[in-house]
């Protein structure tokens, strides 16, 4: 009897290295450095570009659609909202429960990121449904809820909501990488100090639009560690001088148009 639980032993130790070696041959063996191309599928619009990384909806597409894209030689990184609940999705009951205010999109409610430690295990599913699929990487969008103080949590300041976002931001990444995924930062470009040492790479929406501001200069961190940046602008002439010198991989959508085009 002993040594049948010193062989079961054995074999679970076996396994448990394996799945540790396995999670990081998984982040190993491709990467989003600096310079790299991409295709965006997620957010609506065309894009006839092929890029080397591809950024699709998490929970609209098939885990054979990643399978096909994958075996393409593509980078798959797949979107989910981590700061709001949509009426279309199928965890939506669910994450309501946690919910606070309206969004500044129909169908959308702020999720209470004061909350997210109790709402921490739909988010892991989802991430859970990304490794199932063979995502690579991940996309977690609306985590700047804190920007929007009490319009996105009632009695709350922008203030107030920064550490909450930033330890919900760190849990997702190290949630992520255990899971043997990439994770992006999204947008909330003054938390980069914060967060530089914890994500692969970034996805930024309109950096240039608030150039006064200098928000695009803030990926100067990813630059320096040769991480991935990727940015769009919705309305512009597609004049991408100051990406290029930012190390930004932008994409642009003329005002009254419905496709991406590369800078």
């Amino acid at each position: 009897m002993y040594s049948s639980i010193v062989q079961t032993l054995a074999v679970v130790a076996s396994l448990a290295a394996y799945s540790v070696d396995a999670t990081a041959l998984r982040r190993s063996t491709k990467r989003l450095s600096q310079g790299t191309s991409w295709t965006l599928e997620a957010w609506g619009y065309d894009d006839k570009s092929k890029g080397y990384m591809i950024d699709i909806d998490l929970q609209t597409k098939s885990k054979d659609y990643v399978k096909s894209l994958a075996n393409g030689g593509q980078y798959v990184v797949c979107y989910f909202s981590a700061g709001t609940a949509e009426d279309w999705r199928p965890d939506y009951l669910a994450m309501m429960e946690y919910a606070s205010q309206n969004s500044r999109y129909p169908g959308e409610h702020w999720m209470d990121i004061t909350r997210w430690s109790s709402f921490k295990h739909l988010i892991k599913a989802r991430m859970e449904e990304a490794v199932e699929k063979g995502c690579h990487g991940i996309e977690t969008d609306n985590t700047d809820a804190y920007e929007y103080g009490s319009t996105a949590v009632k009695g709350e300041t922008k203030e107030s909501l920064k550490p909450y976002q930033i330890a919900y931001l760190r849990w997702m990444a190290d949630t992520a990488h255990d899971l043997g995924l990439e994770i992006a930062l999204k947008n909330t470009v003054d938390l980069i100090p914060d967060l530089i040492d914890h994500m692969d790479y970034a996805i930024n929406e309109s950096c240039a639009k608030f150039s006064a501001n200098s928000y695009c200069s803030n990926y100067e961190a990813f630059v320096k560690q040769d991480k991935a940046v990727f940015g769009v602008e919705y309305n512009t002439n597609g004049d991408c001088k100051d990406a290029q010198a930012e190390g930004i991989m932008r994409k642009y959508k003329n005002s009254n148009g419905n496709q991406w085009v590369n800078c």
